[in-house]
């Protein structure tokens, strides 16, 4: 009976701590591990949390619209999170989410304006000087994308 006791104990414990764990470390836990589908689950709640930070809240926006293939809203969270909390992503991750806001721009055959962002990155001598590699060629990887399509109307592809 005692073992029995302390193991409810124990699991009632661990719920209850599980469940008021602080928002920003389940969200930013399971955008780390590109868990979407328990984020699109725990997104719905954990949004409106006191102490939720206003980029996590964005970035997981941005994830979510991404992951569920809605090109429109994913420009759109791109763009507050860039335009509001750049310096609290920082640089390689802000270059990641250009990458994924000129991917969302050419599935919406905004091809010249994808283009046009990327073009002002890699041509940039003070990102090509502090991009690591990978990131360096995903950049130019994403940017020979959306030059073949420059100057197509989104109609022909």
């Amino acid at each position: 009976m005692k073992k029995l006791v302390l193991i409810v104990s124990a699991f009632v414990a661990g719920v209850m701590h599980s469940t008021a764990q602080d928002p920003n470390e389940v969200l930013g836990g399971l955008i780390n591990e590109a868990d979407y589908f328990e984020l699109g689950r725990q997104y719905p709640v954990l949004s409106n949390k006191a102490g939720l930070h206003p980029m996590l809240k964005s970035l997981a926006e941005a994830v979510l619209y991404n992951a569920s293939n809605d090109p429109e809203k994913t420009c759109e969270s791109i763009g507050n999170l860039l335009n509001n909390h750049q310096d609290e992503l920082g640089f390689v991750n802000s270059m990641g989410m250009l990458v994924m806001l000129a991917n969302n721009m050419v599935k919406m055959g905004r091809f010249d304006e994808a283009e046009n962002i990327l073009a002002g990155v890699v041509n940039n001598p003070a990102v090509r000087e502090h991009a690591p590699e990978q990131l360096m060629a995903v950049l130019d990887q994403t940017y020979d994308k959306t030059s073949i399509y420059k100057g197509h109307p989104a109609t022909q592809m």
